[in-house]
């Protein structure tokens, strides 16, 4: 049985898996939301790995995934029923969120926050864990933002020191972090 699935799955939302069977798997991550959403962020590579992850796991019924994935997957307006999705597959969600997302122009005061990697996305560790508790997914954030060598640094040395929350998804929208934007604000696109 798989028991853990990890690594970096590749960014890339003109994907060319487009097999039928992890279309198939992909699309309980675009149940229900309003076609008049753009979709396509949905068939995005990175986000297909994670269902496949998903899938290995909820059919072994225990396991670990850890992914370096698109942070867009923690706030994206579209991304909801992914996150439902593994809220419910999984007990535990803990989240590294490496920022960096130039598209977004995330900065730290006056200086850039910069990406580990050469692209433009902002990144995340996502670690999904499931267990034979019945108890609900709790969802624990961690973020750290600086120059690419102080994220190197704290992530060789100081991880566990690194302050983190307990983040409670609320509304249709389940974000995997706080944020400032109420559900009412973007209740339209979904």
């Amino acid at each position: 049985p798989v028991m853990v699935v990890m690594g970096n799955p590749p960014y890339s939302v003109s994907s060319s898996n487009k097999s039928k069977w992890i279309k198939s798997l992909i699309a309980d991550y675009k149940r229900d939301v309003v076609t008049t959403t753009n979709l396509q962020p949905l068939s995005d590579d990175y986000l297909k790995f994670i269902r496949f992850a998903q899938y290995m796991i909820d059919k072994n019924g225990v396991g670990i995934v850890g992914f370096i994935c698109n942070r867009s997957l923690l706030d994206g307006i579209v991304h909801h029923k992914a996150r439902e999705s593994l809220m419910n597959s999984f007990n535990k969600i803990e989240i590294v969120d490496l920022n960096g997302d130039i598209t977004r122009n995330q900065a730290l005061g006056d200086k850039e926050d910069q990406n580990i990697f050469d692209i433009k996305q902002g990144i995340c560790i996502l670690l999904l864990i499931k267990s034979e508790s019945t108890q609900d997914c709790s969802l624990l954030y961690k973020s750290i933002r600086g120059t690419r060598q102080t994220k190197f640094d704290v992530l060789n040395r100081d991880c566990a020191n690194i302050n983190q929350y307990q983040v409670n998804p609320r509304g249709v929208n389940n974000f995997f972090l706080e944020t400032d934007l109420s559900d009412t604000d973007y209740q339209y696109f979904i």
